[in-house]
């Protein structure tokens, strides 16, 4: 006879199941960005180490919105280049 499980278990269980699904990575064509996730746990767009986007459901959805050039987009960009440029100076 099985045991029944509690609550937490039951969520500690769905949180390592979904921690252990692998990423992948996705360049967008023509820039700077990658796409990182998978389908179970979204996806994100990303400069370097650097998070870019929310999360979406799906990689094109992703990735459409990275290949969007908006104000916002290019304010992000020039601050993580300063940013970035920070770190080398202090190194």
């Amino acid at each position: 006879m099985d045991s029944v499980k509690s609550f937490e278990e039951k969520s500690a269980e769905q949180v390592l199941e979904k921690e252990a699904t692998p990423l992948t990575r996705h360049d967008v064509d023509d820039s700077p960005f990658v796409v990182i996730g998978n389908d179970e746990n979204g996806w994100v767009g990303t400069m370097g180490k650097y998070r870019l986007t929310e999360e979406f459901k799906t990689l094109d959805e992703c990735k459409e919105e990275l290949k969007e050039i908006t104000w916002n987009r290019i304010v992000q960009v020039l601050v993580l280049i300063n940013q970035i440029n920070e770190v080398k100076d202090e190194q």
